[in-house]
């Protein structure tokens, strides 16, 4: 499915219009209309959201990032799952990631949350010897 289509099938299972939708995610409707065609009517190229509009348009639904990256096209279906730690970060690091295997980005997605975890243990440990 593409993202278009994963936003459609959302707000007509949720009974929600173009606007309200839009609203929910804090984007304008003719956006949204336009990752619902796929394309964008003046030019007629395809439309990519930026990961700020994914973030948006996930918040929305109340669902993972993961399921649009993909559909979008940034992440592979085959990918492993991504870690927590890794959200929020830019662009550039994404499409490093996204140009790896599916067993790179596990190797990747493994050491992330491995440092992850080491990091929470040391403020844990910081904020018993305060």
């Amino acid at each position: 499915m593409s993202i278009g289509e994963i936003i459609k099938k959302y707000r007509i299972d949720h009974d929600l219009s173009l606007r309200e939708f839009a609203e929910r995610a804090s984007l304008s409707h003719a956006y949204i209309d336009k990752l619902e065609n796929g394309k964008d009517p003046t030019t007629g190229k395809p439309v990519t959201p930026t990961m700020r509009t994914i973030k948006l348009i996930a918040g929305a639904m109340a669902i993972s990032t993961d399921e649009l990256m993909a559909a979008a096209g940034y992440l592979d279906k085959t990918d492993p799952p991504k870690p927590k730690a890794l959200e929020g970060l830019d662009m550039f690091f994404m499409r490093a990631i996204g140009k790896l295997s599916p067993d790179g980005k596990k190797k990747v997605y493994d050491y992330i949350e491995m440092v992850d975890e080491i990091e929470k243990q040391k403020r844990q440990k910081q904020k018993k010897n305060k």
